[in-house]
């Protein structure tokens, strides 16, 4: 019965047995292609970061001489109102050039404003965090956009990114994380400080496997290889029991209990005081991603409220894009081939521009109405 159900699952809902990467037996492809990568490179403090002068997909995506995707540098002194935008794919602007981000946008429309992409690929909210710390004196923005898509709080307790994303074949690294203990939030730092450390977890994959995974929600709660793998019942129990478990996980993401809430919570609000300490006016924007906006479609609740009412109980400013698929007649069609690509396409990053370029104006109008008073 076990093979049939197993059969099932391949067959007919692509659902095969996949535990969690504990041998790494293709280190050396891996770092080649490292190495000779010509956009993303691994980062002691960040676990991977954009090149310096970097291109990739036939330069449809370019960042300048400070790794910021943009093809001009920028120069030390400002002459326009500076907005540095930090997240993850949905603030780098995956599947669009350079010209079809949502910043690029911006800058066309609202000529006063230059809006740095600092976004990268694959981040959680802690390394867009970090990355901020990083870079944040040598910009000296005048405001601060702080990237949430929804799905980011699971990143923001894992270490090692195969353990989260299995069988990924671009970001094979590990990173840190925050760990929140004794009311505070606590850096654990990246495992590895170079690409040639990552070795150890081909040469002595158990032993470096188990202690990268210490501190990682998912490699603590998925199922691992095990010595009886060959028997279908084992197969099908792990499957189901992961599936189940993953389902419970995705519906308590957001609450009050949930690990993931609590150290996503306290990073931005963190990240948030910060930026305000740095004398920049901080903004939250939260990036609803295609399963949120096909629970809008479905007219069930939005799973994210949760953080919505947080930021709300500590006057953090935010802006929720859900709103600008609100005027949007949605089925699954328009959804997968029009506005998802399967990040933004041009034309929702178009609507992006325009639904920031509001908030900041409306946000400007109220410190000026602030300081005449």
């Amino acid at each position: 019965m076990s093979s049939i159900g197993l059969k099932i699952l391949s067959k007919f809902y692509k659902i095969n047995y996949n535990p969690i990467e504990t041998s790494f037996n293709n280190f050396e492809s891996f770092k080649k292609t490292a190495e000779n990568s010509t956009y993303v490179i691994f980062d002691k403090n960040l676990g991977w970061d954009i090149i310096k002068n970097g291109s990739a997909m036939d330069s449809f995506y370019v960042s300048n001489n400070q790794g910021i995707r943009r093809k001009n540098n920028i120069g030390v002194s400002k002459k326009k109102i500076r907005i540095s935008s930090y997240g993850d794919s949905f603030v780098h602007c995956d599947d669009v050039s350079n010209e079809n981000t949502w910043q690029s946008f911006i800058e066309q429309r609202g000529k006063k404003f230059e809006v740095l992409n600092l976004g990268v690929g694959g981040y959680g909210t802690d390394q867009a965090f970090l990355k901020y710390k990083l870079t944040q004196k040598n910009l000296d923005a005048d405001m601060v956009l702080i990237g949430y898509m929804t799905e980011n709080c699971n990143r923001n307790v894992n270490t090692y990114r195969p353990f989260y994303v299995k069988n990924t074949q671009d970001l094979n690294f590990s990173k840190p994380r925050f760990i929140y203990e004794k009311n505070q939030l606590r850096l654990i730092p990246n495992y590895f400080s170079s690409l040639n450390q990552m070795e150890v977890l081909a040469k002595k994959p158990k032993e470096h496997f188990n202690l990268l995974g210490a501190n990682d929600y998912f490699f603590n709660k998925s199922y691992k290889n095990s010595p009886f793998d060959f028997l279908p019942s084992i197969r099908f129990i792990n499957i189901s029991m992961d599936k189940i478990y993953n389902a419970l996980v995705l519906e308590k993401q957001y609450s009050d209990n949930s690990e993931m809430f609590i150290v996503t919570k306290n990073i931005i609000e963190q990240f948030y005081r910060e930026v305000v300490l740095n004398n920049s006016i901080p903004l939250i924007v939260i990036f609803p991603n295609k399963w949120d906006v096909l629970e809008l479609m479905r007219g069930n609740k939005l799973r994210y409220l949760g953080l919505i009412n947080f930021f709300e109980e500590n006057n953090l400013q935010y802006i929720d894009l859900i709103s600008i698929f609100n005027n949007i007649e949605l089925n699954r069609e328009i959804i997968y081939n029009d506005l998802f690509i399967p990040h933004y396409s041009p034309f929702v990053n178009s609507l992006v521009a325009d639904e920031i370029i509001n908030k900041i104006d409306e946000i400007y109008s109220i410190n000026k109405n602030i300081s005449d008073n």
